[in-house]
């Protein structure tokens, strides 16, 4: 997800640097350029705060098309004339039986910081998907096309099955740290605000700016599953599996209900900066709940450590004479054993997913969504990701 912030302003020397990245790995892009080796910037540094979205749109990344499959279903009309695929979404309902499981805060004891990242992913994703689906209901008066109509109606389904997968898995971790529900009612709060506060058209815009990074950062963590999700516990896993692999199967959805209602790429990069602001707060305020309510022994780290901007802070109070830094746990960051190119590569696909006729139909896949659909179909307990096959044998 959209993790923590950089460490100093973006200067131009930076912003060629992310044109070539965003460009490097795609057909006809620039030449990879030579002091990338040498790039300490990382997914976790990266498009989270209002400057790094103001370089995508003062750059002008040209979007190119990764070699990948389209989804599969219909097509319909796109306003530059491209057509854009509506998706075949199929609404599944899972059960990870939460209520009667002693959930873990630290999942994957073998990376903290993902675990907590993850945990915040939940709280996030119960306010955002409450969001979209009040804002779906608002805007079909205004969707004209049947075939989108019927993408916004299989979309708002899905992400409600989310919400409530993710409401049984906070609902764990309060039974255990009741102090989290001030932190998940302060979440809510933060959504049902810009619900009345925002007009239809700027909440279409943030849902499909930030549905448009989730195929790479979702992308980035399934390839990497058997570090960030296998080691850890699996209803846990199983349930952020899912999710991630149907995102990345709607990854289309929210841009074509933009596109059919407000149809103007300048208003939707124009509202980018606010929407990853907003983003950010809402998982700042996860964290500091995390830190507050959930005990140093049982979360292991500083739930705010996914903010840059954060660790920087607590490196100054160090330093100068009279200040102290929080004590709330070693600062870690959740990809920090994940390779540079790799978080390069998602770095250059979250970076055009902001930019002017971006289709995220093109959007190279991960190979373990291709694999959970499948086995899915065949009836496999993906609920159980990793030990249904031991348990049925």
């Amino acid at each position: 997800m959209l993790i923590s912030a950089p460490v100093r302003p973006i200067n131009s020397t930076a912003a060629a640097t992310i044109r070539r990245v965003a460009s490097a790995s795609s057909p006809g892009g620039l030449p990879p350029h030579p002091r990338l080796r040498a790039t300490r910037w990382t997914l976790a540094q990266a498009l989270v705060t209002a400057d790094s979205v103001k370089v995508i749109i003062q750059t002008n990344v040209q979007s190119y098309d990764y070699l990948t499959q389209p989804s599969g279903g219909r097509t319909g009309a796109r306003p530059n004339n491209e057509v854009l695929t509506v998706t075949e979404l199929h609404v599944r309902k899972m059960d990870f039986a939460f209520a009667d499981y002693d959930v873990p805060f630290l999942w994957n004891p073998q990376n903290p910081a993902f675990s907590s990242m993850a945990n915040a992913v939940s709280f996030l994703a119960i306010g955002f998907e409450k969001m979209i689906v009040q804002l779906i209901n608002q805007a079909k008066p205004q969707i004209t096309d049947p075939e989108v109509a019927e993408e916004a109606d299989a979309f708002m389904r899905q992400e409600g099955q989310h919400s409530t997968a993710h409401r049984q898995h906070v609902k764990g971790l309060i039974r255990r740290y009741p102090g989290l529900q001030q932190t998940l009612d302060a979440v809510i709060r933060e959504f049902d605000e810009l619900t009345a506060s925002t007009p239809v058209k700027y909440r279409l815009a943030y849902t499909a700016d930030l549905e448009a990074t989730f195929t790479p950062v979702f992308k980035l963590m399934l390839d990497n599953d058997s570090t960030l999700f296998a080691p850890g516990d699996d209803r846990v896993a199983s349930l952020f599996i899912w999710h991630f692999v149907e995102e990345v199967e709607h990854r289309s959805s929210a841009l074509i209900i933009f596109n059919s209602v407000v149809n103007s790429e300048l208003y939707r990069m124009r509202v980018a900066p606010s929407v990853f602001r907003h983003v950010l707060r809402v998982i700042r305020v996860a964290c500091a709940g995390f830190n507050e309510h959930v005990p140093l022994k049982d979360r292991q780290v500083d739930a705010l450590s996914m903010f840059a901007s954060y660790r920087n802070q607590q490196t100054l109070r160090r330093l100068l004479p009279g200040l102290r830094p929080a004590d709330n746990g070693t600062m870690p960051r959740a990809f920090d054993d994940l390779g540079l190119k790799e978080q390069l590569v998602a770095l250059g696909g979250i970076i055009r997913s902001q930019t002017p006729g971006h289709n995220p139909a093109h959007e190279k896949l991960p190979d373990l969504a291709g694999e959970w659909f499948r086995r899915y179909d065949e009836g496999y307990d993906v609920t159980r990701w990793y030990t249904a096959d031991s348990v049925s044998s």
